[in-house]
């Protein structure tokens, strides 16, 4: 491919690339996201950046300031989260339309754990709308995100890669009763009332297990409250989370608590229970897994169950591919029309500069009617000379896009 005339940008960490302790270390709650997005504009490391942060990926995009590089931005990010720039895990780094087209392939759900799944898609929406409030996304991360969310859109509405709806939270929940013969008959608790528990409790629910609860931070008549009773769950408080635990053979937990809410302590006699650990950070303290009777998962153990997922959807697959391609394609036409926008301006500059001439030369010498008509005639020609050119420039533009675009002519 041809180079786009911005400097663009995306470094990625994630579930293929990087364990489960090391994207703990760039786990950010909102208001560290955008403390760093201004970090990254202050100096004009970035231009524009956008941070996109899930249980499976950190990933930050960007334009590249004038003198700044990849490197520098991991550098920022290095000191962000407290690690020396020599003790960075290796970030994935896409270049240009490399960049581009990663983001448009992350929010199809081609690049998730789960192959096709939805929650990606609001994930992504949320980073831009955190770019937005940091304003630090502009003219073109402004296209690239409004253009992923239309590939999104498209793929979940064109293709059968996202069919069952199928998330972290389900994939755990079908993991949990391979692992444990089924939920019927169990006791199920779910800890958080975010997306993934709201997934884990309806997931659960259709499963018939003995009892339903919920526990959360909130009151019990606030919004948690509401959704335990929507699947026909308990709702707890988690000041009572010991006892709970103590009492379920089950545990999904999904909070975006940044300390673990689930301590050694209280997991300290329990007879036994099954913990899935769906969060990052990790709600459970370290050290669960050595407990007796615990049996303890986190969210990268669930990556093998989703396999089955991937093969019954790899029909899927091309279709989705190719909605991104042709995206990535007319992404690529737009940014070459782009590039001869300064072409553009300087022809209408000396085309309207030549019509002045022109006008000048025919008031000296002519009047009244045949003035005017001889001004209509100039006034067309020149239009319809500049919307030649201008067409002529954005044709060759879009031919060198195809002919430098893989498979091109």
């Amino acid at each position: 491919m041809s180079d786009i005339p911005v400097r663009l940008f995306c470094l990625s960490i994630n579930f293929r690339n990087v364990p489960l302790g090391r994207r703990e270390e760039f786990a950010c709650g909102r208001d560290s996201m955008l403390s760093l997005l201004q970090k990254l504009g202050a100096d004009r490391t970035a231009l524009e950046a956008a941070v996109l942060s899930t249980c499976h990926r950190f990933e930050v995009y960007g334009v590249l300031g004038p003198s700044a590089s990849p490197d520098a931005v991991a550098a920022k990010l290095a000191g962000h989260v407290g690690l020396a720039p020599a003790g960075m895990p290796a970030f994935d780094c896409f270049r240009d339309f490399d960049a581009v087209g990663h983001l448009f392939r992350v929010a199809a759900g081609l690049d998730s754990l789960v192959l096709g799944e939805n929650q990606i898609l609001f994930q992504v929406k949320d980073a831009y709308r955190l770019a937005c409030e940091a304003e630090t996304s502009g003219f073109y991360l402004n296209a690239c995100f409004h253009r992923a969310f239309r590939v999104g859109k498209a793929v979940r509405g064109h293709t059968s890669l996202s069919a069952g709806g199928s998330s972290v939270g389900t994939v755990a929940v079908d993991m949990a009763a391979r692992e444990n013969g089924g939920l019927a008959g169990k006791r199920v608790l779910v800890v958080g009332a975010g997306e993934i528990g709201a997934l884990c409790l309806r997931a659960a629910r259709l499963r018939n297990p003995r009892s339903l609860t919920l526990a959360n931070r909130v009151s019990r008549r606030g919004p948690a409250a509401e959704l335990a009773a929507k699947y026909g769950a308990r709702f707890a408080p988690l000041e009572s989370l010991a006892e709970e635990i103590r009492s379920h053979d089950l545990v999904f937990s999904a909070t975006a608590s940044t300390d673990a809410v689930i301590s050694l302590e209280m997991l300290k006699n329990v007879e036994k229970v099954s913990i899935y650990d769906l969060a990052l950070p990790r709600d459970v303290e370290p050290g669960a897994e050595r407990l007796a009777g615990v049996t303890y998962r986190t969210v990268d153990d669930v990556r093998p169950h989703a396999d089955y997922l991937a093969s019954e959807r790899a029909e899927a697959v091309p279709a989705a591919e190719r909605i991104v391609g042709e995206a990535l394609a007319d992404f690529e036409s737009w940014s070459m029309e782009l590039a001869v926008v300064p072409s553009i301006r300087r022809i209408l500059e000396l085309g309207a500069a030549l019509q002045a001439g022109e006008d000048a030369f025919l008031q000296e010498r002519l009047s009244g009617e045949c003035l005017e008509t001889a001004r209509r005639s100039v006034r067309r020609l020149s239009q319809n000379l500049m919307r030649n050119i201008i067409g002529e420039l954005k044709r060759t533009a879009r031919n060198t896009s195809r002919r430098s675009a893989p498979g091109g002519d």
